[in-house]
């Protein structure tokens, strides 16, 4: 005898598929292929592509907090608040002095690795040179700038054009702060300049330790530098 197969019932789950008592939560716990008649929607796909979504969500946020939490802090939270400023020998533009950080001790040091060719040294420029004419006479602190002919390396030709370069620039901005020059690239290598963010703003206790720090342009750090100068030679007191 044969038996007449009705299509619209699934013999392998014994449920059909067109019965109202099949409802989406009761097709997705028992795990019936067909949810709903032809054209209607598939519960079970629907679910699948949302479950999908959740997991790349989650993974997307993952990735976002951990760039935030491995964000580089500047100013005095950076991760070199707190240690000794690496003493370098520095020379003039003539090449006829030189200084080192630690003939500075005892003095609020603002040290500064910049360039002419960088837009943020530009930018920052105007306030270097505010904090300088503030400050040059006050017996507690001193300015160290240190011009560098580009991020890769300080190589000088013999006429030193670069020399030329930079009192060009001092005269035309009317800055008159001090500028020396690191002709190995000693000092860049030491302060991690490898990174390729200038400038390089660092404030140093009268001890020799660092106390805030800056690479590149952030907002917000000219109020910060600033204020901070300010505070340190008023809690240094006139000596």
């Amino acid at each position: 005898m044969r038996i007449r197969r009705d299509p619209d019932v699934d013999t392998n789950r014994g449920a059909t598929l067109t019965d109202p008592c099949l409802t989406p939560e009761r097709a997705f716990a028992t795990g019936t292929p067909g949810l709903t008649r032809r054209g209607g929607i598939n519960w079970l796909a629907l679910a699948t592509v949302a479950m999908s979504l959740a997991a790349i969500s989650a993974v997307l946020y993952a990735l976002i907090l951990r760039n935030a939490q491995t964000e580089v802090r500047m100013g005095t939270e950076h991760e070199f608040v707190g240690v000794l400023a690496p003493a370098t020998e520095l020379e003039d533009l003539d090449r006829k002095q030189s200084t080192s950080l630690i003939e500075l001790r005892g003095k609020l040091v603002l040290l500064v690795f910049w360039g002419t060719w960088s837009s943020s040294s530009r930018q920052l420029a105007p306030l270097w040179n505010k904090i300088w004419e503030s400050h040059r006479d006050h017996p507690k602190f001193a300015m160290v700038t240190v011009a560098c002919e580009s991020a890769a390396g300080d190589v000088h030709s013999k006429e030193d054009h670069f020399a030329d370069e930079i009192r060009s620039f001092m005269e035309q901005e009317r800055f008159t702060y001090p500028v020396w020059r690191d002709p190995e690239g000693l000092a860049r290598g030491v302060y991690s300049m490898d990174r390729g963010e200038y400038p390089l703003t660092v404030l140093i206790s009268p001890e020799g330790y660092m106390l805030a720090v800056w690479y590149g342009f952030v907002p917000g750090m000219q109020a910060d530098l600033e204020r901070l100068v300010n505070r340190f030679l008023t809690d240094f007191g006139e000596g």
